[in-house]
């Protein structure tokens, strides 16, 4: 099974993955909220603030994906139209493009969203 972890707090990232959700083969994945369920995350040893800052997706086989890889696997996990994707964004050129991309907004994002991130 495939593990997402997201900001819950974030209605960017809670729209987004509501609609994975919908979309998503039944079973196939475990979509945990990270401000709602912290400890399903804090006790694989990783950061809460890293994953507030970034998206994690742990595989089939327990590898952790961080930021652009992570949404690799989750796409890859989805299947049909999403395997494109998928296999696109790990092209160096397009992987090296959407690396920077993301960060950045991550980042922009988590700064913006700090306030309402449960971060103590």
């Amino acid at each position: 099974m495939i593990r997402v972890f997201y900001d819950g707090s974030c209605g960017l990232c809670s729209k987004e993955i509501a609609y994975y959700m919908k979309i998503a083969p039944m079973g196939r994945f475990e979509w945990i909220d990270l401000a709602k369920t912290p400890d399903a995350f804090t006790q694989l040893g990783y950061s809460l603030i890293e994953g507030f800052r970034l998206m994690h997706v742990q595989d089939d086989l327990g590898n952790m994906a961080v930021a652009v890889d992570a949404f690799a696997v989750l796409w890859r996990g989805l299947g049909g139209f999403w395997k494109i994707p998928a296999t696109l964004i790990k092209w160096p050129v397009i992987y090296s493009l959407t690396s920077l991309a993301y960060r950045a907004f991550a980042k922009r994002r988590f700064n913006k969203s700090q306030k309402t991130c449960r971060l103590g």
